[in-house]
């Protein structure tokens, strides 16, 4: 009298949408296969025990097994975890302009259209460098990568006028106005240079320090004094 097949219960993993196989392993000579349990996907070839496909699911499964012969059916237990595939994220708009907003990089994946959170160290909103995390949300697929947003300063508005008149005896210089992003007045920081109160008058050197939101501007305006008729 044959006895029956004793099947062997054991552990495997495979890998979301990537080509699966596994052997059922069994004593005793069995004529056919049975399976139940098993991921979207997968199935098994009941004359060869092979358990094959490519899985559209992801996680632990306990799969039942059984092999007969002409004496009985064994059972064992497969343990099968279907883990995430690896997909991959490339970054854009990394380098970006200081304008009182929240800036964000942007990501696109491979596969395509698959949702990616971004952790980033810092508010994100002044001029500066802030690393970063993206990684991929999705129940099929994982993923990360790191990066670094760069914003830069912003150029400041910065209008001067050189004087132009007669002596009078009073000192006369530039006159000028610095607008930040949004319209911000900025003109307290502008440095107007030297004054002059003697014909021909002079050339004044402004100089404008940015700060953290905006960059360096200096430059020069020619101020001019026209010597005065003398009363007779």
């Amino acid at each position: 009298t044959a006895m029956p097949p004793v099947v062997t219960s054991a552990s495997a993993s495979g890998t979301y949408n990537t080509l699966f196989s596994y052997q059922i392993a069994a004593t005793n000579s069995p004529t056919s296969y049975g399976v139940t349990g098993l991921p979207p996907g997968l199935s098994v070839n009941t004359s060869s025990g092979v358990i094959s496909g490519t899985p559209t699911q992801t996680g632990p499964f306990t799969v039942n097994l059984s092999a007969t012969n002409a004496g009985g059916t064994g059972t064992g237990t497969l343990s099968l975890t279907i883990n995430k595939a690896t997909a991959q994220i490339a970054l854009g708009n990394l380098n970006q302009t200081y304008d009182g907003t929240v800036k964000s990089a942007s990501a696109t994946t491979t596969p395509a259209n698959l949702n990616v959170i971004f952790n980033y160290v810092g508010s994100r909103i002044n001029a500066g460098s802030y690393d970063f995390v993206a990684s991929i949300s999705d129940p099929n697929y994982t993923g990360n990568t790191t990066g670094t947003l760069v914003i830069a300063k912003a150029n400041a508005t910065v209008t001067v006028s050189g004087y132009t008149g007669t002596y009078d005896g009073a000192a006369h210089g530039a006159t000028g106005t610095a607008t930040g992003v949004g319209g911000v007045d900025l003109s307290g920081g502008l440095n107007l240079g030297a004054t002059f109160t003697n014909a021909p008058g002079g050339t004044e050197s402004r100089t404008f320090p940015g700060g953290t939101k905006n960059n360096n501007n200096k430059g020069t305006a020619a101020n001019v004094i026209n010597k005065a008729n003398a009363a007779l």
